[in-house]
């Protein structure tokens, strides 16, 4: 009789440790899935920012351009409508600068501290000149971190 509780009780003891095991795997396995459903999340928040502000600055300094290049002559309103909008633009990518450096890929903090090292230092002597540079790195950088974010979010 004592040989056949022992029996029962080391059945359920590995019962019990069996179960212990698979709940352990279980929740490990949901956190570990959650988590990187969580980076995943931000990383498309961060690209999406990142996209957007490079996004509405290329379409601005494509903007100008055009309008030096045709001899367009906008009102003061407008203009400076054009540029408080750059410079909302600007701002969201100076911080999405910072944000990236902690959820996204290397190669795009690279490009993103490139491209804002890069505009500071675009010194044409004409502004066809300033606004042609600016408007290829904008385009230039917006082609690298689309094709980063697509190869990131897979």
């Amino acid at each position: 009789m004592s040989d056949q509780i022992v029996l029962e009780a080391s059945k359920v003891g590995a019962q019990l440790v069996g179960t212990a095991l698979i709940a352990w795997l279980a929740v490990r396995w949901a956190l570990g899935r959650y988590k990187s459903e969580k980076m995943w999340e931000h990383r498309l928040s961060a690209y999406t920012r990142v996209v957007s502000a490079v996004g509405e600055m290329l379409v601005i300094s494509t903007q100008r351009l055009s309008d030096e290049e045709m001899h367009i002559n906008r009102t003061a309103e407008y203009q400076a409508m054009l540029t408080a909008r750059y410079r909302a633009a600007k701002a969201e990518f100076e911080q999405s600068i910072a944000v990236s450096r902690l959820t996204l890929p290397n190669s795009t903090y690279d490009t993103l501290v490139k491209l804002d090292r890069d505009l500071e230092a675009n010194d044409g002597h004409t502004l066809n000149e300033i606004y042609d540079a600016e408007v290829y790195l904008l385009r230039t950088a917006l082609d690298q971190i689309v094709e980063q974010g697509r190869h990131a979010m897979r």
